[in-house]
C-alpha cells in the first residue's frame, strides 16, 4: 500500500487535489495571446515603489520632509496616513481587508469542493478569485503586508518608549483592551495572507519550457523565497527597535533578495529577470546607504536617537550641523545612485546568463570523444535547478513557431546530463518530461517520465507540476473526444460551460427578438416606432450571438454539437441555408471521424493509425524495447491470436528465436536514428557500400558545440543500449533502405529496415514473412516504430525447417509437419539427427556425419519416410537471414 501511494501521490490525496485545483484555477492564463508587456512593467514598478518606501522612511534620519506632499504621496502604501484619520478609520480599513480575505478564502474552499465533486455550476467565483489574487497577491503584495502588520507593531523593544504600545496609535496598549482582539485578528490574517501568498507564488511555475508568458517561472523556489524575504522586510521595523540593527538586517535581507533573482533567474523570459534584478539591486543600494547613514561619524547611539527626526537633528551646536550635512549628502547620494544600481543589477543578471550559456558551449566544444555527459557538465550543473536554467538555450526561434534544431540538440544534451548527475531529483525528472512533451513533441513518453518522477519523493511544487500535467492530459483527451465537458479539467470545464451557456442564451435572445417583431407586426395597432425598436433589438442580438459563436468555435471547433448548433443559427436566424449546410456537413464529418477514430498519426503509407484495421497487411506499433503497443486485426489473424492479446507482448515472440538478434539490432538503430531530409543528396564516396545510416569511418572531432552535443548524445545512447553499439560495429551486412521511409515529397524521413524472417504462428508453425520496420516519431528510447509484416507464399511441394549449425531445429513450417506427421511443438528444439537419416549410394541408412565439435551436421531432407529419394542438396540460407548467419551462436538455416 505504501509503494502504491508513493507511485501515485495524486491518486489518493483528495484534499491536496482540491487545493491544487484552486491553485491551478487562480494561476495566470497561459495563453500566449494574452501577453501584455506593459502590465508586467507596471507590476515590477509597483514592486519597486513598495519595497523602496518599506526600506526608506524619514524617521531614519534622511533629508526628507515627512510632512511634505511628495512623501505623503510616495508613502501612501505604508498606511502611515491612518494615524491622522483616527483609530476607528484604521479598524474600518483593517476589517475591510480581513473581510475580503475571509470571503476569498471561503470561495477557495467552495472551488476546492466543486473540484473534488467534479461539479461547477457557476463561473463568477473564479473571476472574483482571479481579480483578488492579481491585485492583492501580485501587484500590491507588500502594501497588503504593511496594512496587516500595523496591528502587531507594538514597540516590543528598542529605544522607542513606552513599550507594548501601538506604533501608529501610541495611546492604545497592545496588551489591553480594546486593541488585544484586533491585534489577534491582524496577526492571524497576516499569517493566512502569507500562507496563501506562498502557495500562489509556488503555483506560478510553468510546465512548458517554451512559454513566452513574461511571468512564467522555470522553478518557483526562488519566487517563493523572494516573497518570504519581502515578508521579513516588512516585519523588520515591527520586531526590531534599534535603527542600526534594523538597517543591517534590511541590508542582509536585500542582498538575499537580489541574490535569489540573479543566481536562479526564475523567469523563463530573460528580460523580466534583468528588470527584477535591477529593482532588487536598487533596494540593496538603498539599504547600504541606510547603513552608512545610521552609522555616520559622531552619531549618537540608538538609545539617544529615540524620537529623533530630521527636524530634531538640526539642533544647536556643531554636532547637529554635521548630522544635517551628512543626512543631506547621503540623501543626494541615495537618489543619484538608484538609476546606477538599477542598471548594474540588470547588467549583472544579463552577464550571468550569458556567462552560463557560454560556459555550456565551451564545455561542449572542449569535450573529448568518449567523454561522458557527467564529465562534460559536472562543474557547470551544481544543482537540479541549473539544469533548467542552462537548458533555456533551446529558446531560440527561427520563426514564430519553429525552434532552432541546433539549440534543441544542445539543450537535449544538457537535460540528459542533468538526468545522469541528479538521478534522484524529481524536479529534473519532471523537467525532462516537460522537455520531451513541449520541445521534442513526445507526449506519450513524456507522460511516462511524469509517472517515473512520482516515485522519487517529489516535493510540493513537483506534485503540483504533476497535477497540472494530469489536468492537461485530461483536457487534451476530452478535446479529442466529446468536448462536452464531462472529462475536462476544472478550467476547461468552466470555460466550455460558460461559452456554451453564452451562445445558447444569445441564440435564444435572437429568436425571442424575432418573435417579438412578428408579434408586434401581427397586432391590431401597428406602431412603426415599436417595429423600429424591435428591428434594432434583432440586429443587436444577432450580432452578439454571431460574436459569441465565433469565440466558442475558435476554442471548441471540434465539438459536433456546437458546430451543428451554429448551423441552425445560420439557417433559422440569418437565413443562410448554404452556410448552414456547410456547417451541418462539418458536424457530420466530425462525428464520423470520432466514430472511426481516424485522427492521429499516420502510417508510412499515409493510412491513419486509427484505421489500420482496414489494411490487408499486418501492422504493429512497437517501442524501442520491442513491446507491441497496438496491433491491427490482420496481425491477430496472421499469427492466430485473439484480439487484444498482443498488446504489451514482445515482438520477438512472433518470430523464430534466431531472428531476435536482428530485430534487437534494428530497433536500436532506429532509436538512435535522426530524421534526414528527403531532398538531401546522398553522401559522396559510399565508403561501406551497404546503404546503412552511418559511415563506417570514424568522424572527425567536432569543432562546434552543436556537433559535440549530437556526438555526446549518440555516445550516451550507445552506453545505455549496448545492442545499438554492437549492431553498428558488427560485421553484419546492412539491410536498411534509407530512401523511402516517410513518404515522398521533401521534408524529413526516417530510415527503413526490411528483411525476410521466420514468423511463428500461435501453434508454433513457422512461415516466411517479410518484416519492414520504420520509425515514425519520437527521440531515442522514446521512439515509436511501425512494423509491417507480409507473409510470403510457400513454394509448392516443399517442406522447410530451420536448424542451427549444431543440428538443433528451431522451427518447421506446416508442410514439414504434414509431410512427416510431427507437430510443430514436437519438432521445435529437437536434434536434426533424430528427425532425418541420410542414405548412401548403396541404399544403406546411416547417421549424419559428425562435425569436428562432435555435433551432427545439418543436411537436406525429402520423402515421406525421411530418407532421401534423390540427390542431396545443402541449400544456402535465405539472404534475409544474413545477420543470423553471422551471429556468434552459429545460427544457420537448412531449407529445401
Amino acid at each position: 500500500m505504501r509503494a502504491s501511494s508513493a507511485a501515485h501521490p495524486l491518486a489518493s490525496n483528495r484534499p491536496q487535489n482540491g487545493i491544487f485545483g484552486v491553485l491551478f484555477t487562480l494561476s495566470k492564463e497561459n495563453s500566449e495571446i494574452r501577453i501584455r508587456v506593459r502590465w508586467v512593467l507596471l507590476k515590477v514598478a509597483l514592486d519597486a515603489w513598495q519595497l523602496f518606501t518599506t526600506v526608506i522612511s524619514p524617521e531614519q534620519g534622511w533629508d526628507i520632509n515627512a510632512h511634505g506632499t511628495a512623501w505623503k504621496v510616495a508613502s501612501v502604501l505604508n498606511f502611515d496616513w491612518l494615524a491622522d484619520t483616527g483609530y476607528g478609520t484604521y479598524l474600518g480599513v483593517l476589517y475591510g481587508m480581513v473581510s475580503m480575505l475571509a470571503v476569498n478564502l471561503g470561495l477557495c474552499v467552495w472551488v476546492a469542493w466543486c473540484f473534488k465533486e467534479q461539479k461547477f455550476p457557476v463561473v463568477w467565483p473564479i473571476q472574483v478569485l482571479r481579480v483578488f489574487s492579481s491585485v492583492f497577491f501580485q501587484a500590491f503584495d507588500v502594501a497588503s503586508l504593511n496594512l496587516l502588520q500595523l496591528g502587531i507593531s507594538c514597540r516590543y523593544w528598542g529605544p522607542a518608549t513606552p513599550h507594548m504600545r501601538m506604533d501608529l496609535f501610541p495611546q492604545h496598549s497592545c496588551a489591553a483592551l480594546p486593541h488585544v482582539p484586533h491585534a489577534v485578528v491582524s496577526g492571524c490574517s497576516l499569517a493566512l495572507f502569507v500562507a496563501i501568498g506562498l502557495f500562489l507564488n509556488m503555483a506560478e511555475v510553468e510546465v512548458n519550457p517554451l512559454s513566452r508568458r513574461p511571468l512564467a517561472l522555470g522553478h518557483s523556489g526562488a519566487e517563493v523565497a523572494a516573497f518570504a524575504i519581502k515578508v521579513l522586510l516588512t516585519l523588520v521595523d515591527v520586531f526590531i527597535g534599534g535603527r542600526r540593527v534594523a538597517a543591517v538586517v534590511s541590508l542582509l535581507l536585500s542582498l538575499l533578495l537580489a541574490w535569489q533573482t540573479i543566481r536562479w533567474s526564475p523567469n523563463l523570459v530573460s528580460w523580466v529577470n534583468h528588470v527584477k534584478s535591477g529593482v532588487y539591486a536598487a533596494v540593496v543600494w538603498s539599504s547600504a546607504v541606510l547603513v552608512v547613514l545610521v552609522f555616520r561619524p559622531g552619531s549618537p547611539q540608538d538609545s539617544e536617537l529615540d524620537g529623533e527626526t530630521h527636524g530634531s537633528v538640526s539642533s544647536e551646536g556643531a554636532g547637529g550641523s554635521q548630522a544635517v550635512a551628512w543626512a543631506r549628502g547621503l540623501t543626494v547620494v541615495l537618489l543619484a545612485g538608484l538609476p546606477c544600481a538599477l542598471g548594474a543589477g540588470a547588467a549583472l543578471s544579463w552577464a550571468r546568463m550569458r556567462r552560463t550559456r557560454a560556459a555550456a558551449m565551451r564545455a561542449l566544444a572542449a569535450a573529448a570523444p568518449g567523454s561522458s555527459l557527467e564529465d562534460v557538465f559536472g562543474e557547470l550543473l551544481e544543482s537540479p535547478r541549473d539544469v533548467e536554467i542552462v537548458a533555456r538555450c533551446c529558446r531560440v526561434w527561427v520563426d514564430r513557431r519553429t525552434l532552432s534544431p541546433d539549440a534543441v540538440d544542445v539543450a537535449h544534451c544538457v537535460v540528459q546530463a542533468g538526468r545522469s548527475l541528479f538521478p534522484r531529483s524529481a524536479f529534473v525528472a519532471l523537467f525532462h518530461a516537460n522537455f520531451m512533451i513541449e520541445v521534442l513533441g513526445v507526449a506519450h513518453s513524456g507522460g511516462r517520465r511524469v509517472s517515473d518522477a512520482a516515485k522519487l519523493e517529489p516535493g510540493l511544487m513537483c506534485r503540483f507540476v504533476m497535477f497540472v500535467r494530469q489536468q492537461q492530459a485530461t483536457q487534451r483527451a476530452a478535446s479529442h473526444s466529446s468536448n462536452e465537458g464531462a472529462s475536462m479539467d476544472l478550467l476547461g470545464y468552466v470555460e466550455y460551460q460558460r461559452k456554451q451557456r453564452s451562445v445558447v442564451r444569445l441564440h435564444r435572445e435572437a429568436l425571442q427578438a424575432m418573435c417579438n417583431f412578428w408579434r408586434a407586426l401581427d397586432s391590431h395597432s401597428v406602431s412603426f416606432a415599436q417595429l423600429s425598436r424591435a428591428l434594432g433589438r434583432i440586429e443587436s442580438s444577432v450580432r452578439a450571438a454571431q460574436a459569441a459563436y465565433r469565440a466558442a468555435l475558435q476554442s471548441y471547433g471540434n465539438s459536433p454539437n456546437l458546430v451543428r448548433l451554429y448551423g441552425r443559427f445560420l439557417l433559422n436566424i440569418k437565413n443562410d441555408p448554404w452556410g448552414a449546410a456547410q456547417y451541418f456537413e462539418t458536424a457530420d464529418r466530425l462525428e464520423e471521424l470520432r466514430a472511426g477514430d481516424a485522427n492521429g498519426p499516420l502510417l508510412p503509407d499515409g493510412t491513419p493509425l486509427g484505421r489500420m484495421d482496414e489494411m490487408s497487411t499486418a501492422v504493429l506499433v512497437v517501442n524501442t524495447a520491442g513491446e507491441m503497443q497496438m496491433a491491427n486485426r490482420q496481425a491477430h489473424q496472421l499469427f492466430g491470436y485473439k484480439r487484444g492479446t498482443l498488446d504489451g507482448k514482445p515482438l520477438s515472440g512472433l518470430l523464430a528465436a534466431h531472428c531476435g538478434r536482428w530485430l534487437a539490432a534494428k530497433l536500436a538503430d532506429l532509436a538512435a536514428a535522426a530524421p534526414k531530409s528527403t531532398s538531401a543528396p546522398p553522401p559522396a564516396g559510399g565508403g561501406n557500400g551497404g546503404g546503412d545510416l552511418t559511415s563506417s569511418t570514424a568522424p572527425a572531432p567536432p569543432v562546434d558545440p552543436v556537433s559535440a552535443a549530437r556526438r555526446l548524445l549518440a555516445e550516451a545512447k550507445a552506453v545505455k543500449n549496448p545492442a545499438a553499439a554492437a549492431a553498428a560495429a558488427g560485421p553484419s551486412p546492412p539491410s536498411a533502405a534509407t530512401g523511402g521511409g516517410g513518404g515522398g515529397g521533401g521534408g524529413v524521413s526516417y530510415p527503413q529496415y526490411g528483411a525476410v524472417l521466420v514468423g511463428m504462428h500461435s501453434d508454433r508453425v513457422a512461415f516466411p514473412v517479410r518484416v519492414t520496420l520504420q520509425k515514425v516519431s519520437g527521440v531515442g528510447e522514446d521512439s515509436t516504430i511501425v512494423a509491417m509484416l507480409e507473409p510470403l507464399a510457400a513454394a509448392r511441394s516443399t517442406a522447410s525447417l530451420w536448424a542451427t549449425d549444431g543440428g538443433l531445429v528451431t522451427a518447421c513450417d506446416a508442410g514439414f509437419a504434414a509431410l512427416f506427421g510431427w507437430s510443430a511443438a514436437e519438432v521445435a528444439g529437437a536434434n536434426l539427427a533424430a528427425l532425418l537419416a541420410l542414405e548412401d549410394d548403396s541404399g544403406g541408412a546411416h547417421e549424419p556425419p559428425a562435425r569436428s565439435d562432435g555435433a551432427p551436421a545439418s543436411g537436406a531432407f525429402g520423402g515421406p519416410s525421411g530418407r532421401a529419394g534423390g540427390p542431396q542438396h545443402a541449400f544456402d540460407p535465405h539472404p534475409g537471414f544474413g545477420a543470423q548467419r553471422a551471429a556468434p551462436s552459429g545460427q544457420d538455416i537448412v531449407r529445401r
